[in-house]
């Protein structure tokens, strides 16, 4: 499957890219689909620029999955929400692996989380390190 991840431009002077997007397209290709970010939001492109660029846009409208830029804008309000379905999911089906993924995500970064700050623990506490200076998130 050809899966296209939007980052739409925030209009701030400063450009972010959203770990969250990274995350889902690791997860796509290693499951074997093409993966392509669109990052509006790096290069502050017009809005023009993604129905010209990409060729799903124009695949969206022979399949009537949209009808025009205007369309495309309208449904396209979060970057972490779908604005086109391409896939064989229903919306539902589509959003609940979504968010089992991202769960997983979480899941797994508190708990390395905690793992980390055990150690700091007992680094203090057990081995009384004179050099810890306060719990630092990372």
């Amino acid at each position: 499957m050809n899966v296209l991840l939007i980052v739409y431009d925030n209009g701030a002077h400063l450009s972010e890219f959203l770990l969250n997007i990274g995350y889902l397209a690791s997860v796509a290709r290693e499951a074997g689909h093409k993966v392509e970010i669109y990052n509006q939001d790096i290069y502050h492109y017009p809005e023009s620029h993604l129905t010209d660029y990409c060729e799903l846009y124009y695949y969206a409208i022979e399949k009537g999955l949209l009808k025009d830029v205007e369309d495309f804008y309208k449904k396209h309000v979060n970057s972490d929400l779908m604005c086109v379905n391409f896939t064989s999911m229903s919306d539902d089906e589509y959003y609940k692996v979504l968010h089992d993924v991202n769960k997983l995500l979480i899941d797994d970064y508190y708990k390395n989380q905690m793992k980390f700050q055990h150690k700091v623990l007992k680094k203090l506490y057990v081995d009384r390190d004179s050099k810890f200076r306060g719990f630092r998130h990372t």
